[in-house]
């Protein structure tokens, strides 16, 4: 997948904010796992910040970064693309009954 190249004071500023953001995410986890077990060393309590840091950096990049140029591959859908999917939406389905909203055995004209 292809996805706009940031330029400028932009990139960076993408870039500090999601390990912001990811940082912010990565203490409350850990200070639930520390809520939790406050025995556990804090060798292991630096392990699960960093690896929930990584994790969410990365998470964030998708969301922020990955995720939209998709969704603007798909969005938004023309007028006539719309017609077309809506009108073969109608067509298959069942056309046993005139009525809207009555079953085929109940069909009786």
């Amino acid at each position: 997948m292809t996805r706009e190249k940031k330029t400028g004071w932009r990139r960076s500023v993408l870039r500090i904010g999601t390990a912001m953001q990811a940082i912010l995410y990565a203490v409350l986890v850990t200070g639930i796992v520390w809520r939790f077990n406050p025995t556990l060393p804090y060798g292991a309590l630096v392990l699960i910040f960093v690896g929930f840091c990584i994790a969410f950096y990365f998470l964030w990049i998708w969301v922020f970064v990955e995720r939209p140029a998709e969704l603007a591959k798909k969005l938004p859908i023309s007028s006539k693309e719309l017609r077309r999917k809506r009108q073969e939406f109608y067509d298959n389905l069942p056309n046993d009954c005139p009525y809207v909203g009555v079953q085929s055995e109940d069909c009786s004209e």
